[in-house]
């Protein structure tokens, strides 16, 4: 398995209950909680129970069906 860390910030699309949540996530560094926000600032939330995030390469366009 690969282990990787990741810090920044970049755009996110958080898929739950049915609808997309679109916005920001940021962690300034490694020691950091990743914030995610949408486009007016309000925190995204995540459900109870396990989350998956997929990685993916910012040369390759995103899109959502």
């Amino acid at each position: 398995s690969s282990e990787i860390s990741v810090v920044g910030s970049g755009e996110v699309f958080v898929l739950r209950g049915g609808r997309t949540h679109k916005g920001t996530w940021s962690r300034r560094n490694l020691s950091s909680k990743t914030t995610l926000v949408d486009g007016s600032g309000k925190a995204i939330s995540l459900l109870p129970g396990n989350t998956w995030i997929e990685l993916l390469p910012t040369a390759r366009p995103v899109t959502l069906q």
